[in-house]
């Protein structure tokens, strides 16, 4: 793990870690939108995956349903809003997003890995993680990417395409974005060669790229990379914790038989598809996300999570800080006043 310290027992530890990741260097932006960054994530207990909300229980296959039906409800709070900052809202409200939240603060993603599971008001005490993304390609909501994405999100999520459709969406997104991906671009560039060859067909080119074999076996090779995002912080939380977000991987997935050819983007890579004896799809979590160009897991020991939270204390990271309303600032206040009697 590039000789990097793997458990986290005190601040210290996460500036000495940091140090040391600092040493390996850096890699070069995907493209001209894209910027590189590092980011951070603390769970409180290690054994939990990566995985937003949305992705859970089977719930992406009712995400257009949920954020339509809050913005019909509640249309006054999404008014003049961009896509990606709706997203932010459902989130930060707790609604069921695709987003997975991030923080540029080490300090923070540390305080949210302490914060629970710590045996405190007996309760149940388990080791913590703190996820450093280390050199990850980060978009703003405007870039061509991120716009790309929303615009499948909100308008055709809950869809199945067509070949033809799958490729026009594609065509969408700037070919720089997949600079690390080069088995994308060959797959794209070869079906770009055989939609050239069947253009002089009597059908129309949108009924011989979906009857064409060759290009349907391509498209079910194809995946959209995740990617973080730099939200515009326009809430005081966001403000706080110097929140970003993760973006996932899409994959196209072929549903029905090889006749229909009809196909879908799922989540990818958090699960893998199961059949069950009903003949019903059945999703397993399977694996953690890749952010960044290296990705970090270190264990905080759960003993150590407590003087950890005092720690950061007194460098002013604690509920009252980074939680922007009264409930949370009352009840830091509470406990501090009972820990002085």
């Amino acid at each position: 793990m590039d000789n990097i310290k793997c458990e986290i027992n005190s601040v210290s530890d996460v500036i000495e870690v940091i140090e040391s990741i600092k040493r390996l260097g850096k890699i070069f932006p995907r493209n001209s939108e894209s910027k590189i960054r590092r980011y951070f994530r603390g769970q409180s207990n290690y054994k939990w995956t990566l995985i937003p909300s949305l992705y859970r229980d089977n719930t992406f296959i009712k995400e257009e349903s949920l954020i339509l039906e809050s913005m019909n409800m509640f249309p006054e709070e999404f008014e003049g809003l961009d896509k990606f900052s709706i997203l932010v809202k459902l989130q930060h409200y707790g609604m069921k997003t695709r987003l997975l939240d991030l923080t540029e603060n080490p300090l923070v993603a540390l305080y949210f890995a302490c914060n629970e599971n710590n045996g405190k008001n007996d309760k149940e005490s388990k080791d913590g993680a703190l996820y450093i993304f280390d050199n990850a390609n980060s978009y703003f909501p405007h870039s061509n990417y991120v716009e790309s994405m929303m615009e499948y999100i909100f308008d055709a999520s809950s869809f199945v395409m067509s070949a033809y459709n799958v490729i026009t969406y594609f065509e969408k997104i700037p070919y720089d974005f997949f600079y690390f991906e080069n088995t994308i671009i060959e797959i794209l560039n070869r079906i770009k060669i055989i939609s050239s060859e069947i253009c002089n067909s009597k059908n129309t080119i949108e009924d011989e790229i979906n009857k064409s074999d060759e290009i349907n076996n391509l498209i079910d090779k194809l995946f959209i990379p995740g990617t973080a995002v730099t939200p515009k912080r326009n809430n005081p939380r966001l403000i706080a914790q110097q929140g970003a977000f993760y973006l996932p991987d899409m994959q196209v997935e072929k549903w029905g038989s090889n006749k229909d050819k009809s196909y879908s983007f799922t989540p990818f890579p958090f699960f893998k598809l199961n059949k069950s004896n009903s003949g019903d799809d059945e999703y397993e979590e399977y694996n953690d996300i890749k952010i960044g160009y290296r990705n970090y897991k270190l264990k905080i020991p759960q003993e150590s999570k407590r003087n950890i939270l005092k720690e950061l204390d007194y460098l002013q990271i604690n509920e009252s800080t980074l939680f922007d309303d009264l409930e949370h600032k009352l009840k830091y206040l509470q406990e501090k006043i009972e820990r002085e009697i």
